[in-house]
């Protein structure tokens, strides 16, 4: 007796409830359309600053995050609703003799959508409170532009085909390409990273430039910010190693890792780049002004960059200033200032750039200099 007595009291609360419930929703009305309205500024408010926010982060090449992304379009949907529903609350209350005498069945289906969104309202106001709105975009591969000249010329299309054919041997971990400074090691090494990824013999392709006096965090900066990563504000460097070891090999991607401007030996594990020959899906290409330095890093295969020959540099030289092959009297002055360049692009192609529209006597002052 005293379970089903129990029992039938707490039926009678839930009645009670129930019936305080659809009572208020009848002579509430003008509480809730109220409550309504306010919820509905309140999200608004907080839907305008994370939008904000957003585009705030945006403009430092980050993108919002999926979580922020869904709740904004939560509360846009949302918002139409209420919009409709404030519509039909006002088309309720101008009729019936300017609301002296309501329709009570309309007015009470009206009272109780308006109090369940603003409830949801209410809801999504909590939700919105997120630590982050936003991440750092992944950069792509490298995809640095180079002059179409550049890659015409024998020397650096055979360098190009035969690296890119040993980067393909499975058994190969590092390359070298080494060649005097203004060779075009650079130009080359970006072009060979934009070929791969075109032949999809590597899904990703990272840079760092070592220089002469190598920066290990600048180093992994660097890495990091091509393969899309972030580090803790203050992890130290072999924390550091440790995450770029684990993007490195915590994946089913080819990656090519490119070293330009090697001098000499870097220590690979300390910034985190993976070289073991049971890891066989990231490569790594360096690009250097000495032999020796491809030789202290083990590079199994080396590859010299031969500068241009006397025909080569004389025509990159003209393209570049834009002298005419038909007009024979430059040529004599032409073929001395490619001759003074040493068959290298670089510096052909800034000389050519400066003397471009300028008359012979410039060219000849050039020659003497």
């Amino acid at each position: 007796m005293e379970i089903a007595a129990g029992i039938a009291s707490k039926i009678g609360e839930y009645l009670v409830e129930a019936t305080v419930h659809q009572v208020r929703y009848l002579f509430c009305f003008n509480s809730i359309v109220d409550d309504l309205k306010n919820e509905e500024i309140n999200l608004k408010l907080s839907e305008d600053r994370i939008k904000q926010e957003v585009e705030r982060e945006k403009r430092n090449t980050k993108e919002p995050e999926k979580d922020v992304e869904k709740w904004l379009m939560d509360v846009y949907n949302v918002v139409a609703e209420v919009q409709k529903l404030k519509e039909d609350i006002q088309v309720n209350k101008s009729t019936f003799l300017n609301g002296w005498c309501p329709n009570l069945g309309r007015r009470y289906q009206l009272s109780r959508k308006a109090a369940k969104k603003t409830l949801i309202m209410a809801k999504l106001q909590d939700r919105g409170k997120f630590d982050k709105v936003a991440h750092l975009k992944p950069l792509q591969g490298i995809q640095i532009s180079a002059p179409r000249d550049f890659m015409s010329f024998a020397a650096t299309k055979l360098g190009s085909d035969q690296i890119i054919e040993a980067l393909k041997d499975e058994m190969t971990m590092m390359i070298g390409m080494y060649a005097t400074g203004g060779a075009g090691k650079t130009t080359l090494a970006n072009m060979i990273g934009n070929e791969v990824q075109e032949q999809k013999i590597f899904d990703e392709v990272v840079k760092a430039v070592v220089s002469q006096n190598p920066n290990l965090i600048n180093i992994q900066d660097q890495l990091a910010a091509s393969l899309g990563l972030m580090f803790e504000e203050k992890s130290s460097l072999e924390e550091r190693a440790k995450r770029l070891y684990l993007r490195f090999t915590d994946t089913d991607k080819r990656i090519l890792i490119i070293l330009d401007d090697v001098w000499a030996k870097l220590d690979l594990a300390t910034i985190g780049i993976p070289f073991d020959s049971d890891y066989k899906r990231c490569k790594i290409l360096i690009t250097t002004r000495r032999q020796h330095a491809c030789i202290s890093m083990g590079c199994q295969l080396r590859f010299p960059l031969n500068t241009l020959n006397e025909e080569e540099g004389l025509a990159l030289l003209k393209r570049h200033a834009g002298v005419n092959d038909g007009d024979f009297s430059m040529n004599d002055v032409a073929k001395e200032v490619a001759s003074e360049c040493k068959g290298l692009p670089l510096a052909i192609v800034a000389v050519g750039s400066a003397l471009k529209g300028k008359g012979i006597n410039e060219w000849k002052q050039c020659r003497k200099n």
